[in-house]
């Protein structure tokens, strides 16, 4: 069993301005997780790059219909030089071949991640 003994600095999410009186946000934030507003399909890059600043990693939870989008995320990562993006479809099971739309933006966005 190892020990990384991972210290956790600072957690932040990024959240839609509309969505930041939810209850579900207060309650991050009570925990300690910085809330930080922004739209991502609107925003301006230079907007995007300052959400992922100072960032080691970044995970993407976007919504099925937004994945194909997502490349948006990953060119912000890496202009921010974060170290890592977990993209949302390593959440999302799939048998290979049976969605083939899901097949090739999965593998473009891998493309995009390995340029990082």
């Amino acid at each position: 069993m190892h020990d990384y003994n991972i210290k956790l600095q600072r957690l932040a999410t990024s959240v839609r301005s509309k969505s930041l009186s939810k209850p579900q946000v207060a309650s991050l934030s009570a925990l300690g997780i910085e809330i930080r507003a922004s739209d991502w399909q609107t925003d301006k890059p230079d907007k995007l790059d300052q959400l992922f600043s100072e960032s080691d990693i970044v995970i993407s939870t976007v919504n099925t219909e937004a994945r194909l989008d997502q490349k948006i995320l990953v060119d912000a990562a890496k202009r921010a030089n974060v170290k890592r993006f977990i993209p949302c479809e390593f959440g999302i099971v799939c048998v290979p071949g049976v969605v083939d739309i899901f097949d090739k933006v999965k593998s473009n966005l891998m493309k995009s991640l390995n340029e990082i």
